[in-house]
Order: C-alpha cells, then sequence, then structure tokens
C-alpha cells in the first residue's frame, strides 16, 4: 500500500441506523476509526503480529486484529469494503512479521550457526526467535500467501531445530541436577 492510498470502510444499512462507527480508514499502518459523535480513535499496527480475521453475518462484517496486545472489534461493516481493508491490514501485519523473522534469523546465526551453541545461549535463543516460529505455526497459510518459499522453508528448519535443542538441553539439565551424565554427552 502506497503512503498516499488509503482504504476507507462505511457501515452498512443496520450499522448506519444501529452501530456506533461512522467509518474506519486504514493509513499508514493505522486503522483510524471515526464514531457517529465524530471522535476519532486510532490503533497502531506497527507491533501487530496477529493476522486479522473477519465474520460475515446478516447486518455486516465484524473485524477483528489487534493493536499492540488490545483486541479490536469492529462490527457491522460493509462486506465489500471490509474484504479489502482486511487484505491491506494482512499485508501490514505480514511485513512487520518479516522484519521480526529477519531478526530472527540473524540471532539464530549469531548463536548457533556461526559458533558453538552455547547451553547458556539456549534461553536467549528461543526468546529470541520464538516469535517466528509461533507465527508460523498459528499462521501457515497467511505464510504460504506473503511470505515466499525459501522463507517458509527456513522457519520450518529454524523450528525443527529449536525443538531438539531444547528437548537436548532439558535432558542435560535433568541429568545435571540428578548427577547422571547421559551417554551421549
Amino acid at each position: 500500500m502506497n503512503a498516499e492510498q488509503r482504504v476507507i470502510v462505511t457501515p452498512t444499512f443496520w450499522g448506519k441506523f444501529f452501530g456506533k462507527i461512522k467509518s474506519v480508514e486504514l493509513q499508514q499502518n493505522k486503522v483510524i476509526v471515526t464514531d457517529k459523535k465524530n471522535n476519532i480513535t486510532e490503533h497502531d499496527l506497527g507491533k501487530t503480529f496477529d493476522f486479522p480475521a473477519i465474520q460475515k453475518s446478516f447486518f455486516g462484517t465484524k473485524l477483528f486484529f489487534k493493536d499492540d496486545s488490545t483486541e479490536v472489534v469492529l462490527s457491522k461493516l460493509a462486506k465489500k469494503q471490509t474484504d479489502s481493508l482486511l487484505l491491506e491490514i494482512e499485508k501490514v501485519v505480514a511485513s512487520n512479521i518479516k522484519v521480526k523473522v529477519k531478526e530472527g534469523f540473524q540471532h539464530f546465526a549469531n548463536l548457533a550457526e556461526n559458533q558453538y551453541l552455547r547451553d547458556s545461549d539456549i534461553p536467549t535463543l528461543n526468546d529470541r526467535v520464538r516469535l517466528s516460529v509461533l507465527s508460523y505455526g498459528d499462521n501457515k497459510e497467511h505464510f504460504q500467501k506473503y511470505f515466499d518459499e525459501s522463507l517458509v522453508k527456513k522457519i520450518q528448519y529454524i523450528s525443527s531445530l529449536l525443538g531438539f535443542v531444547q528437548l537436548l538441553h532439558n535432558t542435560v539439565s535433568i541429568s545435571f541436577r540428578h548427577n547422571k551424565l547421559p551417554i551421549c554427552i
């Protein structure tokens, strides 16, 4: 989406009479909601890593998305306009996730590929790379849609390695606590 391009959503016929929303607008990574009293609420999508969802009904469409950690629900919106808004919000979230995933890849390379992985680095590695792996696990269809195949394969690879590294770390930690070393170490 260009900086000047805007997506504006209006309420349905029922929403104009029974809803609270006058318009919803996506502008430069912000969802701007104007209510019937012309009060404006801005929801910043700059740190959002959860893809939005919609629910369609007779009275209109409900849009669900997160603003940082707060769940936002907008209801009685026009269906076709909400579909285009959903697509644009998905693009913003995909862009946010791509940046975070690349940071996670860099941390993984620094801690596990460019040097021998130390036990003390495993919790740090998990914390910094977990978002990439969890985001992929929850949103595989979005990842297939918005990310290239090489990125998805790398996430799958790191996911499988993190699972193995965590299992090995837990086994070694338990063994040290009980003064029993596994044969492989």
